[in-house]
């Protein structure tokens, strides 16, 4: 068996985490390891769970930091995690900033 994709997810919104939660369930290769609705909870919950993937809400602002914010201090600490920016949004200028 090979090993699973493991994924955590931080986003304000509990139907967002419900529903890419329910995405997530049934696919063999990828495990939902955590979940947050706090910016503050995104570096101790990547510490805890090491996941491989993080799918952060660009708007996810709360506490007086964002996704984008905390996109930065995860990459710093955590390079090999890769992060996923998840927004409604097609704005190009805040795709270049989320690659930047």
């Amino acid at each position: 068996m090979e090993k699973k994709i493991r994924i955590a997810i931080a986003d304000d919104h509990p139907m967002v985490l419900e529903g890419l939660g329910l995405f997530f369930k049934d696919n063999r290769d990828i495990e939902v390891v955590a979940t947050t609705q706090k910016v503050s909870e995104t570096t101790k919950m990547v510490s805890i769970h090491c996941p491989d993937i993080l799918l952060m809400d660009y708007h996810f602002t709360n506490e007086g930091q964002t996704g984008l914010d905390m996109c930065g201090f995860i990459k710093k600490d955590f390079p090999l995690i890769k992060v996923i920016i998840i927004s409604s949004f097609a704005d190009v200028s805040i795709i270049k900033r989320c690659i930047e």
